[in-house]
């Protein structure tokens, strides 16, 4: 059975991102040299995505 909930200013809701911060977050993400660390690139998803 799935939960559905409507998020909204009445009834809030809470999302909890857990963050890998191991050596790993450090290399390129992608094969392109010039490409952000996979730490710059989650930093900048999750930017974005809370800015909404």
């Amino acid at each position: 059975m799935q939960y559905i909930q409507c998020i909204a200013r009445k009834r809030p809701g809470l999302l909890v991102f857990l963050i890998d911060q191991s050596k790993s977050m450090e290399e390129r993400y992608g094969a392109d040299p010039a490409s952000p660390s996979k730490a710059a690139a989650l930093a900048d998803v999750l930017n974005k995505c809370c800015t909404m």
